[in-house]
């Protein structure tokens, strides 16, 4: 009854007989005295106090006896386990393109834990340095694996377990060694092994040195920079892609355990735009860490070849000096057409279908008039606002002597007000202090050089007075010692925007002679080249990249990993700019560092921290020229602080072998997982629970 048995009574009293005799001669007494009572009392009341009076001389009696009651209790109950779930740092390392982490969750979400559920009932606990029911609690920085193992197995008074799971790696660096406490297990532990063991094989990819800025058509050279450790004699492919397509591979053979490599891969686009590239090497299926095997990066890719209309009423030096520098640089497709009354057999017409316009990548305007332009604005707008094209307009005496057109007038970033003729005066053009190393002005390396220079070109011979400009406009040069009758600056030299699309106006002729009348004194042409160059490229180019720019290499950074920031300095035009100089400070609450932007080559360059203290920073980063300002950035990145867990992540199978064989228990690594639940006995346990009632003098009710 009740699972009770094996009932047994024994006496620890000496007098027993003695004892025996005092409760009989008790019982009578008691007999006697409540039925000679005097009053007589009724029958009922005799009884009742006969019956309490008994009671308590048999429990004083019991007490004289000092009897043991032993007993034998018999029931059943789930198995108890303690799981012990590792969440220290060392089990995010990635093997084999899965952390440790992962693994161990997935076991735990999978049907031969569920099996376990279903028939024991479970306690969790979890670990680092610590050991807590709460997961929040637990500090990451290091292991204490014995510590932790003992917890549940020594220290739990409450819950006798029958089985210990412990999921880790192994690695412990704090608290005891396993060794010394192997002794002091309790409890059967199971120990389900994370990690892959051993030192395993990793490659990775160390840095990229790249040219941001490439062309359609032409071969390039993207280097890469690889190290490995824990290495036997293999090859490993690498390539470079284009969203999935490859498009250069190379091969690294490696042949000693340890080292660095360089490959240069040769890539040739074969379409414009701005492209994410990928470089990749060759996972291996004994590899490590398979996520550091790839780094994407951007670049842009110009036309080798820009399709350039030309249109021209008035051809003239000027037009012919363009054309063939134009065709010289091999750049350019070339389509000239003339308009007007001086084309005589050649005269041709403005395309009028918007698909004809739209296929150029920049249309000349040579000293046309607007009349001519006119029945074509609604294409001209929409391949300005809609195709993002580019207008690059020498005005001339056929449009200062033009009627106003207020639509033409509407895209020029200055205009006249009224009809006039053309001023014939010497004067030079006086570049913005702003915009001086916008492509268009800059025909020198620095400051001082391209004032100089535009000081010294030959002079202009031609002006069109324009009284208006756009509020949208930008004025890149104005007309030196030469002023409207107002007062106000004439500008020579400018552009203005309609959407995506870019107008460059020019107001004074000729530019030839930069080039001409240089070369006839024994100078380059340099000037010129650099003007027409630069003009034609910044019109030509989306500005859909900063050409300059300031970013560091990624926001977290590992403690004792160089903290790198990458800068690229280019115009507008996408043509480095030399002589930059670059700095770059991070602060912190406690720590300030300062690093140079150093040139690697062709407007790239790098800043290089070592050793920076982990925690959070501020930088501050910038490029000057010429004591100008040419780009200032700031930002947040992290130095994340260092840890035991950091220090050794490699997994010790040896370890929890040890703790399962000198618990009793089974090892197993996480692919064997399902050969736990067959090891285990998840039987309901019958529990025998033995139970002693002493009664002695101090017995009371």
């Amino acid at each position: 009854m009740f699972g009770l048995h094996n009932i047994t009574v024994e006496f620890l009293s000496g007098t027993i007989l003695l004892n025996v005799l005092a409760c009989l001669v008790l019982l009578a007494l008691s007999f006697f005295l409540y039925f000679r009572t005097n009053p007589p009392i009724p029958r009922f009341l005799q009884i009742i106090f006969i019956a309490l009076r008994s009671i308590a001389i048999l429990a004083l009696c019991a007490a004289l006896f000092e009897p043991i009651i032993s007993y034998e209790q018999t029931f059943s109950r789930k198995p108890q386990i303690a799981l012990l779930l590792n969440e220290s740092k060392s089990i995010e390392k990635i093997e084999n393109e899965s952390s440790r982490k992962t693994r161990r969750d997935s076991l735990l979400s999978s049907s031969a834990f569920e099996f376990i559920v279903e028939k024991a009932d479970i306690s969790t606990f979890f670990f680092g340095e610590n050991i807590s029911e709460n997961k929040n609690e637990i500090k990451t920085d290091a292991t204490a694996l014995a510590e932790a193992v003992l917890y549940s197995s020594y220290f739990q008074t409450d819950n006798q377990f029958d089985y210990q799971l412990v999921f880790s790696d192994g690695n412990s660096n704090a608290g005891r060694k396993v060794a010394d406490i192997s002794s002091l297990l309790k409890t059967k532990t199971m120990t389900v092994d994370l990690s892959i063991g051993g030192k395993q094989f990793d490659v990775s990819i160390d840095d990229i040195e790249y040219n941001p800025v490439l062309f359609a058509d032409r071969t390039t050279e993207i280097k890469l920079k690889l190290q490995w450790k824990n290495s036997d004699e293999r090859t490993l492919p690498i390539q470079l892609l284009d969203a999935s397509k490859v498009v250069a591979q190379s091969s690294l053979t490696i042949k000693q355990a340890e080292g660095f490599s360089e490959i240069t891969l040769p890539y040739k686009p074969n379409s414009a735009g701005q492209k994410i590239l990928t470089l990749k090497v060759g996972a291996d299926e004994e590899e490590e860490n398979r996520s550091n095997n790839s780094r994407s990066f951007y670049v842009k890719i110009l036309k080798s070849k820009l399709s350039v209309l030309i249109l021209s009423e008035n051809p003239d030096y000027e037009l012919s000096f363009l054309k063939k520098y134009l065709q010289k640089a091999d750049k350019f497709y070339i389509e000239l057409r003339l308009l007007g009354k001086k084309s005589g057999n050649f005269v041709s017409t403005i395309p009028s279908r918007q698909t004809e316009l739209n296929k150029y990548d920049m249309i000349i305007i040579h000293d046309v008039s607007p009349a001519l332009l006119e029945s074509r604005q609604e294409l001209f707008n929409s391949y300005l606002a809609d195709k993002g094209g580019s207008l690059w307009i020498l005005l001339g005496e056929n449009y200062a002597s033009a009627p106003i057109s207020p639509w033409f007038n509407s895209i020029l970033p200055f205009s006249k007000s009224k009809r006039s003729k053309v001023l014939y005066n010497s004067f030079h053009a006086e570049p913005s202090e702003g915009n001086l190393y916008h492509p268009s002005l800059r025909v020198a390396d620095n400051n001082s050089a391209i004032r100089q220079t535009w000081a010294e070109l030959p002079p202009f011979e031609m002006l069109v007075a324009s009284d208006s400009i756009s509020p949208n406009a930008t004025i890149l040069a104005i007309a030196s010692g030469l002023k409207n009758r107002d007062g106000s600056q004439i500008p020579i030299l400018g552009f203005s925007r309609k959407g995506p699309g870019k107008i460059l106006a020019v107001a004074a002729q000729p530019f030839w002679n930069f080039g001409f009348i240089n070369i006839g004194f024994g100078d380059s042409d340099n000037a010129y080249t650099q003007f027409i160059e630069g003009t034609a490229n910044w019109l030509t180019i989306d500005e859909d990249l900063d050409p300059v720019r300031i970013i560091p290499e990624k926001n977290i950074f590992s403690r004792g990993e160089p903290v790198r920031f990458d800068g690229f300095a280019f115009d507008l035009g996408y043509r480095p700019i030399p002589e930059v100089t670059g700095t770059v400070e991070l602060i912190g609450d406690d720590n300030k560092y300062q690093a140079d932007l150093l040139l690697l080559e062709n407007g790239t360059y790098r800043a290089v921290f070592q050793n920076v203290k982990p925690g959070r920073y501020s930088y501050q980063a910038s490029f000057t020229k010429d004591g100008q300002i040419l780009k200032d950035v700031s930002g947040q990145i992290e130095v994340s602080s260092f840890s035991l867990e950091e220090y050794n992540t490699d997994g010790d199978p040896v370890a929890l072998q040890l703790i399962a064989s000198m618990s009793g228990g089974s090892y197993y690594k996480f692919s064997e997982f399902d050969k736990l639940t067959e090891a285990i006995n998840l039987q309901p346990m019958q529990v025998i629970k033995k139970q002693k009632l002493i009664s002695g003098i101090n017995f009371c009710f």
